[in-house]
């Protein structure tokens, strides 16, 4: 007889574990309370242009997204290298170049000698990325972190942590928060723990990034084609671990459960089991607003277009802590995407643009958990038969982490079968 197991939320995390699941002899049924799967993944038409909302790329060494976009044969592009200018909010402090080479010349005017130890730390991220996929299935947060870099880094803020190792302040307060902030959209990021600051820091790796032209959602849509019973609009209340199996919603019942939502904001009642250390983390949201218009350069302090970086990070709290432009127009103005904590309202918006032709603003609340340092992490396996997906909140999500936690979970589910 067939395991019956019912997966919590469509996000990647679960469809991504269903996937995996499809070839066993295992009835799967996934459950979202929502009107549409992908969770923080999220694509969106602006102006007759694709644009994503959540993630947005993945790096060559995200194996297990690589291989998905293999699997279903999706066309995958390398994302182009922008300038990135460091603002103030008064000024920028720093602008990379078109030449790498004169880009690591004025990272060295401006940083000192102790930039030349970057590339050796994103080294042994790159390392310690790698060991991800070794010692599967793990049944603890701790036992993925292990004893070394990666349970460190979580044990230790952000900033500690690169002074410990010979960061200047000068090189964390300028480059790796505005990163953090840019990748966890996270206002304060200071008393992040430093696993999420130096994983971000891939974003200055040499090797490439790459994005998906038909947008993230068609990895979603792959990945939910595969899956036979997907409910949409089917919100789950409660979970009882049974002696043997689960009820659900006290009318359903399956063999095991698998949780791919935060239980911090899904509001699923637990029953029969110990909820010690199982809702830890807080979640913050943030904004994305879309323009289509012609960037102030007064407010930038530039006297051209070409002066000004397409992406700009705040090393401060500002309106915002991202301004990119993601997209070129033959006709009227370019594309851009701000980021931030809040809102943007009209005056702040007719301050970053001399012209808007078109803006829409898209709030993504609950998106990232708080990053700050724990000592405990919530449970992967709740009770016998009730798993946990988000366990690793706390420490990173991306795409990667999110699908490694859906192949981690399988695993243990095959090993009962």
């Amino acid at each position: 007889m067939s395991l019956k197991v019912a997966v919590i939320g469509s996000g990647i995390t679960g469809l991504s574990l269903a996937y995996f699941l499809k070839d066993e002899e295992i009835e799967l049924q996934v459950f979202e309370r929502g009107d549409r799967i992908g969770g923080r993944i999220k694509t969106v038409e602006f102006s007759e242009e694709l644009v994503e909302i959540g993630a947005v790329y993945y790096h060559s060494t995200n194996k297990l997204v690589s291989e998905l976009v293999n699997d279903f044969n999706l066309n995958f592009k390398p994302l182009e290298r922008q300038r990135v200018g460091l603002w103030d909010g008064e000024r920028f402090v720093f602008k990379t170049s078109n030449s790498e080479l004169l880009t690591q010349l004025k990272m060295l005017w401006k940083f000192g000698f102790g930039i030349t130890k970057l590339g050796g730390l994103i080294g042994e991220v790159k390392d310690m990325n790698s060991s991800f996929y070794t010692g599967l299935p793990f049944t603890t947060v701790e036992e993925f972190l292990g004893d070394g870099m990666m349970r460190k880094s979580t044990s230790e803020t952000v900033v500690r942590y690169l002074k410990s190792r010979g960061f200047s302040d000068k090189i964390i307060q300028n480059l790796v928060l505005p990163t953090l902030r840019y990748v966890y959209h996270h206002a304060g990021s200071s008393d992040s723990n430093a696993f999420s600051g130096i994983v971000s820091l891939i974003a200055y790796d040499s090797d490439p990034v790459y994005y998906l032209p038909e947008g993230n959602f068609a990895l979603i849509e792959n990945l939910a084609s595969k899956i036979s019973k997907v409910h949409l609009n089917s919100p789950i209340e409660k979970i009882e671990q049974l002696e043997n199996g689960v009820m659900i919603n006290d009318e359903l019942k399956f063999d095991m459960a698998v949780i791919c939502t935060p239980l911090e904001i899904s509001n699923i009642e637990l029953t029969n089991v110990n909820n010690k250390g199982l809702m830890i983390n807080t979640f913050k949201g943030y904004y994305k607003t879309l323009v289509k218009g012609y960037p102030n350069l007064d407010y930038f302090g530039t006297k051209s277009m070409n002066d000004l970086p397409p992406m700009i990070l705040t090393t401060m709290t500002s309106p915002f802590y991202g301004f990119e432009k993601i997209r070129d127009s033959t006709i009227g103005g370019d594309i851009y995407e701000i980021t931030s904590s809040t809102q943007l309202s009209d005056d702040i918006l007719n301050n970053l643009f001399t012209k808007i032709e078109i803006s829409q603003s898209f709030e993504l609340p609950y998106t990232f958990a708080d990053l700050k340092v724990k000592n405990s992490f919530p449970p992967i396996i709740i009770s016998k038969d009730i798993y946990y997906a988000n366990a690793m909140d706390t420490i990173i999500a991306t795409m990667e982490s999110s699908v490694l936690m859906g192949l981690n979970i399988s695993k243990l589910i095959m090993e009962r079968t």
